[in-house]
């Protein structure tokens, strides 16, 4: 079964074809990753599909033990299993960034 990472920017596009005989990182969605992370981009949805693969492929826990990224930048990733689920997380987190742009624009 293919596995698949969705960087979301203005419209979904997709980043990182997965086949179960490669595993192939992507720089691209290291790249966003860290863009979003250092602050050089405002935040967007990254969705990849397949939970348990992408577990076993990149080790969030054993980079934030070893210091690599913040605790807080596992909440960076969003996991889905179907194109649904993603879906809904893209709606959510913009939906979310709506609302705190509302509050900054009141304040």
């Amino acid at each position: 079964m293919a596995r698949r990472a969705l960087i979301c920017n203005s419209s979904p596009s997709e980043a990182l074809p997965q086949t179960t005989k490669a595993v192939l990182l992507d720089p691209e969605l290291f790249e966003t990753l860290t863009l979003i992370q250092t602050g050089k981009v405002r935040p967007v949805p990254v969705v990849l599909f397949g939970r348990a693969y992408w577990e076993r492929v990149i080790d969030l826990d054993a980079l934030v033990d070893e210091g690599t990224i913040d605790p807080k930048d596992r909440d960076l990733i969003r996991f889905a299993e179907r194109a649904e689920d993603a879906w809904a997380l893209i709606r959510e987190f913009y939906a979310e960034a709506d609302q705190v742009d509302a509050i900054a624009t009141d304040a």
